[in-house]
């Protein structure tokens, strides 16, 4: 028996156990083709970031020069107040509706009496 013919018998027999463990452990099974795929996604993003990074920097082009801003950035006061000025008179007349409603004895057990 000759070498290559060794070779092709130890290979079928792996192709026959490989194949009976994969009927014999399905969850292990899912989970090797779950690995490879995700092998398979990283290499690929490998590969590209090894183009991105493979770009030099004279591609790139400064549309405009930084700046700071002439006013000062920060909340509008103003409008702050405005809007929790109206949300609070709100609340508050939808409170007191409230309170008027509780301390009101109901119509119906009014007029039965």
């Amino acid at each position: 028996m000759t070498l290559n013919e060794r070779i092709k018998a130890i290979e079928d027999e792996l192709q026959l156990l490989d194949s009976q463990g994969r009927s014999l452990f399905p969850e292990i099974n899912a989970r090797l083709k779950n690995l490879e795929e995700e092998h398979t996604n990283l290499l690929t993003l490998v590969a590209k970031n090894r183009q991105v990074l493979a770009m030099s920097w004279e591609s790139l082009s400064i549309v405009s020069a930084p700046y700071a801003s002439d006013r000062p950035v920060g909340p509008k006061r103003f409008l702050n107040l405005l809007i929790a000025g109206i949300l609070g008179l709100l609340l508050g007349v939808l409170l007191a509706l409230f309170k008027h409603y509780l301390e009101q004895p109901p119509e119906s057990h009014a007029t039965q009496k």
